[in-house]
């Protein structure tokens, strides 16, 4: 069981930097994130190897981007005020070739995102799950995901910032890849499905995936739905 409360700055509950043959699963996360400008994640992976590579020059052992990560069986419920991420996985794909460069897209990245249930509520921008790569799996997942308006935010995360229930930010693998998002259950008031570029559509499939659209009301939308009077 994860638990944090924070009311400045960044909330990462679990934060995974090139994992290799990783399985995180069976996990009872909780975030609850107040302030203006503060920033919550459920369950970050995170790609730092070709910074690595760019940049420090003193690092050690094998240099690779995530791959064969599977993300099962966990539950989130996070509240933030300003950007919320509830699943977030980007990998590039990188690793040293035989002449010692960096080489990117080398190889498949098997990310599996399957049978979680995220609760993410945002009063500003949210992302329930969303990834940046373009090999990933996300199947018969359960979310309900409550945003408001992104506009403004500035987010120091490669992801940026948004707001939608399911999204993919394919990150320019022109084919032999694939990824599949097919089966979840989305409650949500912002957008369901969201792809970064038609160009891609080719290679990523929303599929069999049921959304229900929330409404909510507060001090904002009140008078939208009821008559004083």
């Amino acid at each position: 069981e994860i638990y944090m409360d924070i009311e400045a700055g960044m909330a990462e509950a679990i934060y995974l930097d090139n994992p290799v043959n990783a399985l995180v699963e069976g996990n009872d996360v909780s975030v609850k994130a107040t302030g203006a400008s503060t920033y919550a994640y459920g369950i970050q992976i995170a790609d730092s190897a070709v910074y690595t590579f760019m940049y420090e020059d003193d690092y050690e052992g094998e240099l690779t981007s995530a791959h064969d990560v599977t993300i099962k069986n966990n539950k989130f419920d996070i509240t933030c005020d300003f950007m919320l991420y509830g699943i977030t996985a980007i990998s590039s794909g990188a690793q040293l070739d035989e002449d010692g460069d960096m080489e990117r897209f080398a190889f498949p990245l098997n990310i599996v995102i399957s049978d979680n249930e995220v609760f993410a509520d945002s009063a500003r921008g949210v992302m329930g799950i969303a990834g940046q790569l373009y090999n990933m799996t996300v199947i018969n997942n359960d979310l309900t995901v409550i945003g408001g308006s992104a506009e403004g935010i500035t987010s120091g995360d490669a992801l940026g910032n948004g707001t939608y229930a399911l999204g993919v930010q394919y990150n320019n693998r022109n084919g032999g890849y694939y990824v599949v998002v097919k089966d979840n259950k989305v409650k949500t008031n912002v957008t369901a499905e969201f792809l970064n570029s038609e160009t891609y559509r080719q290679w990523v499939t929303f599929e069999n995936n049921t959304a229900s659209q929330l409404i909510i009301i507060d001090d904002d939308t009140y008078e939208d739905y009821f008559n004083e009077d």
